[in-house]
């Protein structure tokens, strides 16, 4: 029986100062990826050239967020296991092989996580909440890889999260997505210091948003 295949994915906008590094990156992975799929969502620079010039497969649309782009990217896939990569962060060489294997070894999981180690534009590591060096087990897209079937079961990207990766592993959670993990370093993160992931009250607004909505939800179904 044949391996899964993989797809990666990148979404991105005005991305080309760091996209070159990102897609060789992907190239260097000791388990390669059966396509690379490249979402440039209304750039005004040279992203999706340098995309195409690599060889990725490239899908241009109006701007519409990184939400919105990321759907697109998992309907046009054709991989049976789909891993994100944000265009300014990088995967370590074995990232797709042990999250390909994990998921192999783990049948019910719908994903699965690995450590990210989060940095400046300058490769220096950050101390962010729930990681004083910097690295920590994470669901940012970067850092996972999903089957095919987990949005078939949870649905996709919600545009209206301000954290579209927190957003969608919150909700998906409460539904009872099950994560497999590899408890090893596999994505290196960049942070922009205007990032919103920086900002502790755009994360909590929206989980209090997506907590809300729940309990709307289930006291309109015992109403």
């Amino acid at each position: 029986m044949s391996a899964p295949s993989v797809s990666a994915i990148i979404v991105a906008f005005n991305a080309a100062a760091h996209m070159r590094d990102a897609l060789r990156s992907i190239r260097e992975q000791t388990r390669p990826v059966d396509e690379v799929l490249v979402v440039d969502d209304g750039s005004t620079d040279n992203t999706g050239a340098i995309a195409a010039a690599a060889g990725a497969r490239v899908i241009r649309q109006a701007n519409a967020g990184s939400a919105a782009a990321r759907n697109v990217a998992i309907r046009a896939a054709r991989g049976a296991f789909l891993a994100m990569l944000d265009a300014d962060d990088v995967w370590l060489p074995d990232k797709t092989a042990l999250q390909a294997a994990a998921l192999l070894a783990s049948p019910g999981a719908d994903l699965c996580l690995g450590r990210v180690r989060i940095t400046n534009e300058l490769g220096e590591a950050l101390r962010v909440r729930g990681a004083p060096s910097g690295e920590k087990l994470s669901f940012a897209c970067s850092a996972a890889m999903w089957r095919r079937e987990a949005f078939e079961r949870f649905g996709g990207f919600d545009p209206q999260d301000a954290v579209d990766d927190l957003g969608w592993y919150a909700r998906a959670s409460a539904a009872g997505c099950f994560p497999a993990t590899v408890d090893t370093l596999v994505t290196i993160k960049r942070i922009r210091d205007a990032s919103q992931t920086r900002d502790p009250a755009v994360a909590a607004g929206m989980l209090l948003r997506l907590a809300r909505e729940r309990a709307a939800n289930r006291d309109a179904a015992h109403g």
